[in-house]
Formats: C-alpha cells, sequence, structure tokens
C-alpha cells in the first residue's frame, strides 16, 4: 500500500513520526493509501517554500507561466482515465463523473 506525503520544494517530505490515515475506498472499505499527517513545522515550512515559489513564478512571463499550465494540463489529459478511476476509488463516484 502507498504511503504519500506533502511535497515541499518537489520533495516529498514529513516526519518520520507523523501520525498517518488511512485512504478508505467507501463502497469497499478497502484501504488505498495512507497519507501522513503533518504538524507546525511541515506547515511553516510549506508557507516558506511557496513564498519562495511565488517569486519565482511572478519573475515568469505569461508565456512562460502559460506553458507551464498547458503542459500540466496535458499531462492530466494524458493520465485522465487513471485519474478518474482514482478518484472514483477516493470518492466512491461513478468513474463517468470523475471524467
Amino acid at each position: 500500500m502507498p504511503t504519500f506525503s506533502g511535497p515541499v520544494r518537489s520533495r516529498w517530505s514529513s516526519t518520520d513520526g507523523a501520525r498517518r490515515f488511512d485512504v478508505i475506498n467507501p463502497a469497499t472499505g478497502a484501504v488505498l493509501a495512507q497519507v501522513c499527517g503533518a504538524g507546525a513545522a511541515e506547515v511553516d515550512q510549506a508557507v516558506r517554500a511557496a513564498a519562495v515559489g511565488q517569486r519565482s513564478w511572478a519573475r515568469r512571463t505569461p508565456a512562460e507561466r502559460g506553458a507551464v499550465l498547458r503542459r500540466a494540463s496535458l499531462a492530466i489529459a494524458d493520465h485522465m482515465q487513471e485519474l478518474a478511476e482514482l478518484e472514483s476509488a477516493e470518492m466512491g463516484k461513478p468513474v463517468s463523473q470523475a471524467l
């Protein structure tokens, strides 16, 4: 079962002792994954990293920001079915509604 923690500065990080939460499929009760909780230190680190990232993002031209967003949208489109199935398993909604 995969375990996920929060991304900070493009790295997935968490405190070793972080509380873990199960992600449960509401239709089957099966545990799909675990996610790590974040304490005050991780939240502060994430906020500082976001502030640094925002300054970097603001220095990009609109064309550069648009190119990044286009790449992101293409990545989502390339994995649309997989993402819809994950959404369905996590939230219980039909795959057709997640597409």
